[in-house]
């Protein structure tokens, strides 16, 4: 019946919209950065084996509470030896069982141990995911700058042509030498072969984009390239995940000083049996307790080791929590530049560069221009262009960086 139970849920859950929708996602459209994110976050192995040891830790909690297997110990005394000894008559025989006992909550003390480990193992987890956020944002700004790549050189190879046809219309009109037209059939052969790299640029990192989770590469990217999010994003968190995990790690060494001190003590071991005699067939009850005495091992080495690794470890949480903010601190810096030179751009430098353009143009086909005039207008505005994409591409992975820093997964980057 369980079983049953089992199989219709799997089924259902295969049958639900959102599985197959993002399988169809994948395989056949564009993606957007949520579904990427969610892709990445569902397959990659990283996160599984995180999940995989945090079971092993439990099992190995289990296991530390129980107790040790009792021992049956089987004597033959007085045998074979001189005089009213001699053979096996004389002889005693005892069958006893012995059991230790764990004091002063060792047993639970070793439990809490290993537990603490998971909380280890949680944090790492948290900084892995963080971690694949950080890196699949990044991969995911290569794709989309890559695409608007491709798309500028194939605007330019537009523009480019658009010249070309004029220039060959003036030179049919003889208002041209020949030299000025091959000019312009070489800028046009030259923006193809910059295209087509740029095409392959994008499939690549497509490519590259589809390996965080292992799956094929989609046919495109969606996503709003050009626009600027401010995620509020001031100070440090006092729970950043690596952080998190010096911290877990501290107190997993506390506990382990709690067991050390618990083992130290004395473990009881209780034993009881029957006791034959051959000689009179007659028959005994023993009963018998064991103490170890804690002189020479009370385990002070492994306590002061421990003592010295939480030390160790304050000290690196101390230097991580300064790397962290000063890390913060150079990624805002950035930022407010990147910031500054796209407002730049967008306000003053490209609108004045399509209209110097505009105009040259104008005054090529009336005549009134030269050609270098014209090409020189159209590559100072293709540059600026391609400065403002790269200016784009910096601020979105500052961005990237920053939300990694502020230990924050947004799904609404682009």
């Amino acid at each position: 019946m369980r079983r049953n139970t089992v199989l219709f849920l799997v089924l259902l859950w295969l049958w639900s919209p959102g599985v197959w929708a993002g399988i169809a996602d994948a395989e056949n459209s564009s993606l957007s950065f949520p579904v990427v994110l969610d892709l990445v976050f569902a397959q990659h192995p990283a996160l599984k084996t995180f999940r995989e040891r945090e079971k092993a830790v439990r099992f190995e909690a289990a296991q530390a509470s129980r107790l040790k297997n009792p021992e049956l110990s089987f004597t033959f005394e007085d045998v074979f030896g001189s005089g009213e000894f001699s053979g096996i008559r004389s002889s005693e025989t005892t069958l006893e069982i012995s059991q230790s006992l764990p004091l002063f909550g060792q047993r639970e003390k070793r439990r809490q141990a290993i537990l603490a480990r998971k909380k280890v193992l949680e944090a790492a987890g948290e900084e892995a995911r963080l971690l694949l956020f950080r890196e699949t944002a990044l991969a995911f700004v290569e794709t989309l700058y890559a695409r608007h790549r491709a798309t500028l050189y194939e605007e330019l190879l537009s523009l480019s042509r658009k010249l070309l046809a004029v220039s060959e219309a003036k030179f049919l009109a003889g208002k041209i030498p020949e030299t000025e037209k091959i000019r312009a059939e070489i800028v046009v052969a030259d923006t193809e072969t910059r295209l087509r790299n740029a095409r392959e640029a994008y499939r690549s990192a497509l490519r590259r984009l589809a390996r965080l989770w292992g799956g094929t590469p989609p046919s495109d990217v969606r996503g709003d390239f050009f626009r600027r999010k401010d995620f509020f994003l001031k100070g440090l968190p006092k729970d950043h995940p690596r952080l998190k995990r010096f911290q877990a790690e501290v107190r997993r060494l506390e506990k382990e000083i709690e067991r050390a001190r618990a083992e130290a003590l004395p473990e009881i071991t209780f034993s009881s049996g029957v006791r034959f005699y051959n000689e009179s067939d007659e028959r005994t009850f023993v009963f018998g307790l064991s103490l170890p005495l804690p002189l020479l091992n009370r385990n002070l080495d492994r306590i002061a080791s421990l003592q010295q690794k939480i030390t160790t470890t304050k000290l690196d949480l101390q230097a991580e929590r300064w790397n962290l903010s000063r890390k913060m601190e150079r990624v805002r810096s950035e930022l407010r530049r990147v910031e500054e030179e796209i407002r730049t751009l967008e306000r003053q430098l490209l609108p004045r560069a399509r209209d110097i353009y505009r105009r040259n143009l104008e005054a090529y086909r009336l005549g009134k221009a030269e050609f270098l005039r014209v090409l020189d207008a159209q590559r100072t505005l293709f540059e600026l262009r391609l400065s403002r994409l790269e200016a784009y591409r910096r601020y979105h992975r500052l961005q990237a960086e920053a939300l990694f820093l502020m230990a924050r997964i947004e799904k609404d980057l682009f």
